[in-house]
C-alpha cells in the first residue's frame, strides 16, 4: 500500500510511532481482511450452489464450491465499486469520474491521496465498505493467482509431455 498522501506526520518521534504502529496494524488488518475474505467465499459459495439447485441427497453429497472466475470475481468487484463510487458521489459532492478513481485507488489499496474526503468522520464510518471491497478485491486476486497457476501447470505439463516424446523419437532413432 501507498498511502494517502494527505496526513503525514511532522516529526521524527510521530514518523517512529506511525512505523510501529504500520507494523502492528498491517498484519491485524491482513487476518481482518481475510476473515472477511472467507466469509464472503462461503456466502458466494451458498449463493452458487443454491442457484445450482444443489443439495445433499440421495444422490451422494453436494458438490464442491471451488471459487468463481477471475472474469465473475472482476465483475463482483466492479459492481461493488461502481454501487460505492455512487454512494461516496453523493455522500461528498464528487463528480462520478473523481469518486470512481477514488473508490478503485481506494479498494486496489493504493491511495494516492490526491483526492480525500473532507470529512474524516464519514470517511471512517464508510470504513465497512473499505473492508468489504478490499476483501472482494483480495478474492480477485486470488482468482486471478489461481487461474495463471493453472495456466502455468499446463504449459509445464505441455513442455514436459514434448520433451518426454523428443527423448522417445531420439531413443527409437539411435537404436536402429
Amino acid at each position: 500500500t501507498i498511502g494517502y498522501g494527505h496526513l503525514t506526520p511532522s516529526s521524527p518521534w510521530v514518523r517512529l510511532v506511525s512505523i510501529l504502529y504500520g507494523g502492528l496494524a498491517a498484519p491485524l488488518l491482513a487476518v481482518l481482511i481475510g476473515q472477511i475474505s472467507s466469509i464472503l467465499h462461503s456466502l458466494l459459495a451458498i449463493i452458487v450452489l443454491a442457484s445450482k439447485g444443489t443439495s445433499e441427497d440421495k444422490h451422494g453429497p453436494a458438490e464442491q464450491f471451488t471459487g468463481l472466475s477471475a472474469t465473475s470475481m472482476l465483475t463482483i468487484l466492479a459492481s461493488y465499486a461502481l454501487c460505492g463510487s455512487l454512494l461516496f458521489s453523493l455522500v461528498f459532492l464528487w463528480d462520478i469520474t473523481d469518486s470512481i478513481y477514488f473508490v478503485f485507488s481506494t479498494l486496489s489499496t493504493v491511495g494516492f491521496g490526491d483526492i480525500v474526503p473532507e470529512d474524516s468522520l464519514i470517511f471512517l464510518m464508510l470504513g465497512g465498505y473499505i473492508l468489504i471491497g478490499l476483501s472482494v478485491y483480495s478474492l480477485w486476486q486470488e482468482s486471478v493467482v489461481a487461474n495463471i497457476e493453472l495456466q502455468l501447470e499446463e504449459m509445464s505439463s505441455r513442455l514436459e509431455s514434448h520433451k518426454l516424446e523428443a527423448d522417445r523419437r531420439n531413443i527409437k532413432e539411435h537404436s536402429q
